[in-house]
């Protein structure tokens, strides 16, 4: 904050402070008058607050969705003409201080989710996020659930959790990580993931037609598809989020 913003603020406050003090060198203010002054005077500092905290972390907020939006709509909206289920979602995984796996996971991107019981899901880092994105962030590498398993592992969700996201079926999930910037002034990533980016799908028997189609001009199958389109995402993503 630069100095002359900050002496505004400062004396803003000791002016709302100061004034019980002030107010009774004008004894014949009425008491409405005073208490119009006093609104006014901390309605100003919110105000001048809002302007250079809160305003500042939404218009930052609204231009990181665009760039989110021109990384993934594309080929979200390639992949919705094959699978009319499928998701996207972004997800943030924010370290809390002293122990990590006190992280949270928290939506901040997503696509076909609209009104979906599992938007909102806020989860700590060693659960899986709709299944996976906890396992992708701890071996830091692709992961694919395939939830109409019997067997499938629990991801350490809870019962609510799970209910929220019954309806799927399938789940691909790959890391985000932190760049750091090398000696020849480029950025490379790191090993330390802050985030994921997943697609799923509540199609039936998604994994077998995942795995067994193809796409005329691209990979081999419609899974090895998805994962490569993950990967360039995860890439531009690490960019947006450092």
């Amino acid at each position: 904050m630069r100095t002359l913003t900050r002496f505004r603020l400062t004396f803003l406050v000791a002016l709302a402070t100061a004034l019980p003090l002030v107010f009774p060198l004008f004894p014949g203010l009425p008491r409405w008058a005073r208490g119009l002054i006093a609104i006014a005077v901390v309605v100003f500092a919110g105000w001048r607050e809002y302007l250079q905290s809160v305003k500042p972390y939404l218009d930052f907020t609204e231009r990181r969705s665009h760039f989110f939006e021109l990384a993934c709509a594309d080929a979200f909206d390639r992949l919705r003409q094959i699978d009319s289920t499928v998701r996207l979602s972004i997800m943030e995984l924010n370290w809390r201080l002293p122990w990590k796996k006190w992280g949270r996971f928290h939506m901040v991107y997503q696509l076909g989710m609209e009104n979906a019981p599992d938007a909102d899901l806020n989860l700590r880092a060693d659960q899986g996020v709709r299944g996976v994105s906890g396992e992708a962030a701890h071996v830091r590498d692709v992961c694919i659930a395939n939830l109409e398993d019997a067997n499938s592992p629990s991801y350490r969700l809870t019962e609510e959790q799970r209910n929220k996201m019954k309806d799927l079926t399938l789940v691909f999930s790959v890391p985000i990580r932190k760049l750091k910037r090398g000696r020849d002034g480029q950025l490379y990533p790191t090993n330390e993931v802050i985030g994921t980016v997943n697609i799923d799908s509540k199609q039936s028997g998604a994994l077998p037609f995942y795995r067994n189609n193809a796409v005329q001009g691209g990979e081999p199958t419609l899974q090895g598809e998805v994962l490569k389109a993950l990967r360039e995402m995860s890439v531009v993503c690490s960019r947006i989020m450092n």
